[in-house]
């Protein structure tokens, strides 16, 4: 490829992540075709929280129940088009590195977006049956989708990066530090996400749920003493 190419390549305007838009859409289609069905079922006012132990019960309309699955994922994909966006733009303003490239952005918001969107109609559909007066193994599902997400989301962490490494030697040390350490962090959210998964069938899934994760936050602490112990 030639400099000219390369340059043009580099500002050719960005292509949406098709893929992603298309699951998001089917998702949130079928999260309304959900709704729709179950919405006769479900009572006017629905219980979220049992009164007890000093407190009083916490109620909402339906309404709020059947909207919160698709207005968080219409928010989450709205949030995510900017921040990537901007995090380019003042990555590249600020020259800390070179952010990766059109390709490698457009994968990593199908990727995320194929992940996040099921995860969401799932328990959506889950929330919808259960307060419709389905037999509903709630909080299972919930643990079995946790962990079902942590696996995508650990397949997908090492396949992100920069298109090319900075021209700094110190700031190319750190990238490349980073990016072997994606790999450990990539493998071990794989692991916690399977156990979830599996705990869940035969554990308290709420708790193995929660615990899966908050041991993201613990993937990413290995992961910045890992950097730091390949840049000594």
């Amino acid at each position: 490829m030639t400099a000219f190419d390369r340059t043009s390549s580099e500002t050719a305007p960005e292509r949406p992540p098709w893929r992603g838009i298309v699951i998001t859409a089917l998702c949130l289609a079928a999260m309304l075709a959900v709704g729709w069905a179950l919405w006769d079922r479900i009572p006017e006012t629905v219980t979220t929280r049992e009164a007890g132990g000093g407190r009083s019960g916490t109620q909402v309309p339906r309404l709020l129940v059947a909207a919160a699955f698709p207005a968080a994922l219409a928010f989450i994909a709205a949030v995510m088009a900017v921040s990537v966006r901007a995090g380019t733009a003042a990555q590249s303003r600020l020259g800390i590195g070179s952010a990766p490239p059109a390709r490698t952005r457009r994968w990593a918001m199908d990727a995320l977006f194929s992940l996040l969107s099921p995860f969401l109609l799932l328990l959506h559909a889950a929330t919808l049956a259960n307060f419709a007066g389905y037999d509903v193994a709630f909080d299972r599902t919930v643990g079995v989708a946790v962990g079902g997400l942590l696996m995508g989301l650990g397949n997908m962490l090492p396949k992100i990066g920069p298109s090319r490494m900075p021209s700094d030697r110190g700031a190319a040390a750190l990238a490349s530090a980073w990016q072997q350490s994606q790999r450990a962090g990539g493998a071990v959210m794989m692991a916690v996400g399977a156990a979830a998964a599996v705990g869940a069938l035969f554990l308290p899934p709420m708790p193995v749920a929660i615990a899966a994760a908050l041991l993201v936050i613990a993937v990413y602490g290995l992961m910045f003493v890992l950097t730091l112990r390949r840049m000594t």
